[in-house]
Formats: C-alpha cells, sequence, structure tokens
C-alpha cells in the first residue's frame, strides 16, 4: 500500500468518492438536521454514518422513502422531502475543479472508475451537480449493487462487471479496510487522507 507505484503496469484506476473525490462536513450535516428538530442526530451516527438506517441506505436496504420516514420519526414532525434531502446533502461540500481536470484528464489515459459506499440521494445530487458519472467508464454504487465496502462482496461484483485484472488496477481510497480488502483481490492499493487534488499522487497523474 502507497508503495512505489509503477504506472506502466495500471491500466485501470478506481477512485473512492467521499473524502477522494469530493470534500465534506459531517458537522455541517449535524447542524442542519438539528435545525430540522432532531436533537440527538448525533447519537445515531458512528463512522461518518455507518451505522443504522444511514448505513442501510447506501446497502439499499432501506429506500430513499423510508429514510425519509424514519427521519420524520424521529423528529416528530412532517417534514417534506426537500427539507430533509437539503440537511442530508449537506454532508457534501464540493468536488474541486482540479479534481474534475485530473478525471477528464485520466480519461484519455486508463479506465477509470468509481467505487462508492453511497446512496441514491447523495449520489443524485452530486451528478445533477457535477455529471460526474460521465468521467468514469462505470460507477459502482453500493446502493445498487447491494453491497459496501470493505465486505468482499462488492469487489468480487465489481471484478465481475469491470472484468478488470486486479493486478493491474489501481484502487484509491481514504479508509483502510476498504483497502485491505481491495488489496487481498489482487489490487494495487493507494491510501489518502485528503483530497485527490492536494495529494502528491496528482502531479504524478497528470505527467501520464
Amino acid at each position: 500500500m502507497n508503495d512505489f507505484l509503477n504506472f506502466s503496469e495500471i491500466d485501470n484506476v478506481f477512485f473512492d468518492l467521499g473524502s477522494v473525490l469530493i470534500n465534506l462536513d459531517k458537522n455541517r450535516c449535524i447542524q442542519s438536521f438539528s435545525k430540522l428538530g432532531i436533537k440527538n442526530i448525533e447519537n445515531l451516527i458512528e463512522n461518518s454514518f455507518k451505522k443504522g438506517m444511514f448505513y442501510q441506505i447506501e446497502k439499499d436496504e432501506i429506500s430513499s422513502e423510508i429514510f425519509r420516514d424514519e427521519i420524520r420519526k424521529i423528529s416528530d414532525s412532517s417534514l417534506k422531502d426537500e427539507e430533509i434531502d437539503a440537511a442530508w446533502n449537506d454532508f457534501l461540500l464540493d468536488i474541486p475543479e482540479k479534481t474534475l481536470k485530473l478525471l477528464q484528464f485520466l480519461q484519455k489515459k486508463r479506465r477509470i472508475f468509481l467505487l462508492s459506499n453511497t446512496n441514491k440521494i447523495h449520489f443524485d445530487f452530486i451528478d445533477k451537480k457535477y455529471l460526474l458519472s460521465r468521467y468514469f467508464e462505470l460507477c459502482f454504487l453500493s446502493y445498487e449493487l447491494k453491497e459496501a465496502k470493505p465486505d468482499d462482496g462488492i469487489f468480487e461484483k465489481v471484478l465481475k462487471l469491470s472484468k478488470v485484472d486486479p493486478v493491474r488496477s489501481l484502487f484509491i481510497d481514504d479508509n483502510l479496510q476498504n483497502l485491505q480488502t481491495a488489496d487481498k483481490f489482487g489490487f494495487k492499493t493507494y491510501h489518502t487522507v485528503k483530497n485527490i487534488s492536494e495529494d502528491s499522487i496528482f502531479d504524478r497523474f497528470m505527467c501520464l
């Protein structure tokens, strides 16, 4: 992981979404839900929404409609769908222009894919704002695959659907558990703790 990467041995690049491509702000989301009357929202959250209904919606175990109904129950109010979605989407900040330019550049150099634990409300919002899916050959989204990282199942489906050789594939993520599973399947892996546009690998990509 993060050892010397020989890009001549990499045909495919898989990007995580949150924190790698799009900047996030969990506290802003919590504040927005609090303003809607959900005062204990932080007690429902563990490891960036990886608990309860926030995790279930990412695996499509509950629909967007059921998610909103659960929020209404917690708030004990008849919140509109738009109000709930706006608060939920306040988790998302921006995709830097530099990041989008990198994706546009890489399209011409390698096969690039998105592999993300996300939900329909978030991804619809992001894709409408940034037309993000146009940059990728395929988008592997947890709520569509009904599997989530770091479980083996999502990587098995990704390999089956993409038909890539994992040995010639690079997976970039901010979560070490996700990278450990990818490594087990033979992927080259790269750990970043910042947006890809601010990581040292950015310049290496741009020199391809």
